[in-house]
């Protein structure tokens, strides 16, 4: 009784799980005839212990050996029913993992090809000003201040290009400055130059006339 016992809540444990249709159906053929078989072996075992063989013999052939079939052939369906469920979630699992498998790959795949975009466009943002500032300071070194940089941001590279356009506005303002201040001390020497030629002309004349006035009085 006691191992019957144990079955018993084996099979009402196990249909506590989340069974399928045919595991479903199969433990309930399986509780019937077991309740069957115990119901014909618990009135045999009072026929033989009463003494009353004939009936136990027919009892016995009649229900408890056949039931006892029918609960053997119930145990093995509820295997197979069993085995195919777990086949059944083994494939569920394998499908999910090779789903899973899968979206992890593109999410890889996407979130490398997003990274390579990325740092490309964070190098073109980094080299082109770059290269711009080696332009001016190119054209800085052959004398043209002409060219400005002409890159706003609040970043390293932009303050080094608003530094480089102040340099060479100030550059060119003093040049413009020092090639004023020169042109006027070029034209201060030309008009020097001029009143010296035409003194040295009054000079000359002024000694011509002085020699002449001191003949004619001689």
């Amino acid at each position: 009784e006691a191992g019957e016992q144990k079955l018993r809540e084996l099979s009402e444990a196990y249909g506590r799980r989340e069974l399928s249709s045919a595991e479903r159906t199969s433990l309930e053929k399986f509780q019937t005839t077991w309740q069957d078989y115990i119901t014909f072996r618990t009135e045999a075992d009072r026929l033989k212990a009463e003494g009353r063989n004939k009936e136990f013999e027919a009892l016995r052939n009649e229900k408890v050996t056949p039931t006892g079939q029918a609960v053997s052939t119930a145990l093995a369906g509820l295997s197979e029913a069993s085995d195919a469920r777990a086949r059944e979630l083994v494939g569920e699992a394998e499908t999910t993992y090779s789903r899973s498998v899968r979206t992890v790959l593109v999410l890889l795949v996407v979130g490398l090809l997003s990274a390579l975009w990325m740092g490309a466009r964070i190098a073109r943002g980094v080299v082109r000003p770059l290269r711009r500032v080696r332009d001016v300071l190119d054209a800085v070194s052959r004398g043209d201040l002409t060219q400005t940089v002409d890159i706003t941001g609040t970043d390293e590279i932009g303050e080094m290009a608003a530094a480089l356009d102040r340099a060479t506005t100030h550059i060119a303002s003093t040049q413009r400055t020092l090639e004023g201040s020169i042109a006027e001390l070029v034209a201060g020497a030309e008009s020097f130059r001029s009143a010296s030629a035409l003194l040295d002309r009054s000079v000359t004349t002024t000694t011509q006339q002085a020699a002449s006035v001191s003949s004619a009085f001689g």
